[in-house]
């Protein structure tokens, strides 16, 4: 928002880049100055903020606007609040999630921000039952918080889990039950595709030593099968009693190609998936009986900033071999 409000009284973007690729540390000076006068607003007052404006980016970018003495800038109360309207779309988010966990009680600001007696204080108007607290230093508090769980990562020992997440399958077709589109032929056996066969439910406490464990099977009785690749296909939904993977809360979020032994897959082969929620990528292992020697791992990252994560689809290739692996019962699920 400074960027774009400077930028109309210099000539735009190119005339901003000029100055930061010339002048680079005064250009810092002043994006210094302009946060320190942020945290200076008040919600009391209607009276006109002053920033400090280096003497060399006034001479070069030629500022025709009201300039007090000693090099400073007067913007006008109305237009530096501007500067604030994203706060309001973080407003509307924490509302979102007290909607969903009203049980909250305390409210942690952090970030440089938070340090604003103004941001403050709309937050305290829209959760008046709620306690805010700003720890000392703040602005550093979520660099601080980083710096620890790079050294010790089991500081955090469990998360919430976001989504509602699980594996794409087929299951017998059930007549009534079953969508009739979804209806097909597989190796000789009448089945439904695109199951939503659930591993994990939204708001599920994931310890982070925590793993769980799914068993599917995949038939080869066809020649045509023996030598196809087999996927495992993982999807989150934002619907907790999400049904099939086509359903419009669902999103494909990775996927595990497991390969066929050199002379083809037996008539009937049984996998062990083991998935890791409790970090901050889904760590995924998938064994199978044909070949004990062969272990497929992939890792999903929980951390890109999306209504449902989205991860680019990945093919992998046998690694290292795999250790301490069970013996698993058959699953009435199979894989494509």
């Amino acid at each position: 928002m400074f960027i774009n409000f400077f930028g109309k009284n210099i000539g735009g973007k190119e005339e901003i880049n000029k100055i930061k690729e010339k002048r680079t540390s005064h250009w810092l000076k002043l994006e210094r100055s302009f946060e320190a006068t942020k945290r200076k607003l008040k919600s009391d007052t209607e009276q006109d903020m002053r920033l400090d404006i280096p003497p060399v980016i006034i001479t070069e970018a030629k500022l025709d606007i009201n300039l007090a003495n000693s090099f400073k800038m007067d913007i006008h109360n109305k237009d530096f609040r501007s500067f604030f309207d994203s706060t309001q779309h973080t407003i509307s988010h924490m509302k979102h999630i007290m909607e969903k966990i009203p049980d909250i009680e305390l409210i942690l600001l952090v970030g440089g921000h938070a340090q604003s007696e103004y941001v403050s204080n709309l937050i305290r108007s829209e959760f008046l039952s709620k306690k805010i607290l700003v720890p000392t230093k703040a602005e550093v508090a979520v660099m601080e918080g980083a710096v620890l769980f790079g050294f010790e990562p089991w500081s955090v020992s469990a998360r919430m889990c976001r989504h509602t997440y699980g594996i794409r399958c087929n299951e017998s077709f059930k007549e009534g039950f079953h969508r009739r589109e979804y209806r097909k032929d597989i190796d000789g056996k009448d089945s439904c595709e695109n199951i939503f066969s659930k591993v994990a439910t939204e708001g599920d406490i994931l310890q982070v030593v925590e793993k769980r464990v799914k068993a599917f099977y995949s038939t080869h009785k066809d020649e045509n099968r023996r030598k196809v690749r087999v996927n495992i296909p993982f999807y989150a939904s934002t619907d907790k009693t999400c049904q099939y993977t086509t359903d419009i809360s669902c999103e494909r979020i990775g996927n595990i190609a497991v390969e066929p032994p050199a002379d083809g897959w037996p008539e009937e082969v049984h996998y062990r998936v083991e998935m890791y929620f409790g970090r901050t990528e889904l760590e995924v292992k998938v064994f199978n009986d044909a070949d004990e020697r062969e272990e497929y791992t992939g890792k999903f990252d929980f951390l890109i900033e999306k209504e449902i994560p989205e991860v680019l689809p990945v093919s992998l290739v046998p690694s290292a071999q795999a250790q301490g692996r069970t013996k698993e019962t058959k699953s009435n699920c199979t894989l494509c």
